[in-house]
C-alpha cells in the first residue's frame, strides 16, 4: 500500500479462535490495513449492516451463526442494496 491519498481497504474480519484472530489481525494492520474483528456470526452480522467493507474474510464454523449462514445473509443483503428488491 504505497498509494498514501488512497484509503486503506476496510477488512471485516470473522474468527472465533481467539490466539488466530490475534496474530491475523496483528499482521494485516502491520501491511496498512484497517481490519474490525467479530467473533462470532450475528456480532458480524451487525457490523456487516452498519458499516462498509471492502473485503470479509470469515471463518466457516462459528459460534452463534456459521459461516456459510453469514455468507448467505452478506449476499442477500448486497442484492437487496444493489437492486432495491426485497428478499423474504
Amino acid at each position: 500500500m504505497t498509494d498514501t491519498n488512497r484509503k486503506p481497504p476496510h477488512i471485516l474480519y470473522v474468527e472465533d479462535d481467539p490466539n488466530l484472530a490475534f496474530a491475523t489481525k496483528d499482521n494485516l494492520e502491520l501491511e496498512g490495513y484497517t481490519v474490525e474483528h467479530c467473533e462470532n456470526g450475528l456480532i458480524a452480522i451487525e457490523k456487516f449492516n452498519n458499516g462498509r467493507y471492502d473485503l470479509c474474510v470469515l471463518d466457516i464454523m462459528l459460534p452463534e451463526l456459521d459461516g456459510i449462514l453469514l455468507l448467505n445473509n452478506i449476499i442477500k443483503t448486497l442484492y437487496n442494496t444493489v437492486s432495491g428488491k426485497k428478499i423474504a
